[in-house]
């Protein structure tokens, strides 16, 4: 036999195994009522994506655009529109939180300027001149959704707002987030400010493989002080799943007048993580939450031994 054939032959013979295996574990999924779903193990060390189960429908949401991702392995498990492209509004912070732990410490004092207070719409009220660490920033920019705090951040790393944003393209390209295009820090209102759902999934799961960044997200309110420890600012998390949910682990909230979008994700009992992003939704925590539990109902995880 020639080694062509003989690989031919082993090929066929392994696809064939796999997709009666497959097949049995659909079918045993479609008795299983309790949720989260387990992780089931195969041999051989074997690594397979999620498998949806048989006869699931997919969901409907007014959500303008959409994406349900298993973050380990990156594949999409549901998709609306997911390539248009919209204003994030403040999902960005979530790229302005990862460009800024790439050049600062958490301990690193900044003392907040004048141009980062003047900034419009939500902030933590930071004092000019007020001179406070980068973890304390870094949890008003994702817990309260900060402007200023944004500000301040963009400032210390580049000296202008305009050279940290170019860092923000500089990233989201070497991410491959081809349908985004940032203008400023904080996701204001910008023709020019745009991403996808596809992208904002893809940028929560880089987010989330951040322990710092996984780990203020989950915070659902605190109180954050100057290095002086005169000035307080009290912090809630804009994000309304975190505390109403347990698997709920965080994620990151944006607002524009023209809608409101979420970017959310869930644990499941077998460490299983799924990523929802709602963009234009007229019930951003509803069809979050409801696309996170669809998601893990309908999906089997399949590990190794």
């Amino acid at each position: 036999m020639s080694l062509i054939t003989l690989f031919t032959v082993t090929f066929a013979f392994l696809l064939n195994a796999l997709f009666g295996i497959q097949q049995e574990i659909l079918k045993a999924a479609e008795t299983e009522s309790v949720l989260p779903l387990k992780v089931i193990s195969l041999p051989f060390g074997l690594n397979i994506l999620p498998l949806k189960k048989q006869g699931v429908s997919d969901p409907i949401i007014g959500a303008r655009s959409a994406v349900v991702m298993d973050k380990d392995s990156g594949s999409i498990l549901y998709q609306k529109r997911a390539n248009e492209t919209l204003e994030p509004a403040s999902l960005t912070k979530l790229m302005t939180a990862l460009v800024a732990l790439d050049y600062l410490s958490l301990d690193q004092i900044v003392s907040v300027s004048l141009e980062a207070t003047k900034v419009s719409g939500s902030r933590m009220y930071l004092l000019a001149g007020e001179r406070i660490k980068v973890k304390d920033l870094l949890r008003g920019l994702l817990v309260a959704s900060a402007n200023d705090a944004a500000s301040a951040l963009a400032l210390e790393v580049s000296g202008t707002i305009a050279d940290f944003v170019q860092l923000m393209n500089n990233k989201a390209l070497a991410l491959g987030l081809t349908n985004t295009h940032f203008t400023n820090p904080q996701g204001l209102s910008n023709g020019e400010h745009r991403s996808s759902a596809w992208d904002i999934a893809f940028l929560t799961k880089e987010a989330l493989e951040n322990s710092i960044i996984s780990e203020i997200v989950t915070i659902r309110e605190t109180t954050v002080y100057d290095v002086s420890g005169h000035f307080s600012h009290r912090l809630k998390n804009t994000n309304k799943l975190v505390g109403q949910y347990e698997n709920i682990i965080g994620g990151k909230t944006g607002t524009l007048e023209s809608g409101e979008s979420l970017a959310a994700a869930a644990k499941g009992t077998n460490d299983q993580i799924v990523i929802a992003v709602v963009l234009d939704s007229p019930d951003r925590f509803g069809e979050a939450a409801s696309l996170l539990d669809w998601a893990l109902k309908s999906y089997i995880w399949i590990g190794k031994l």
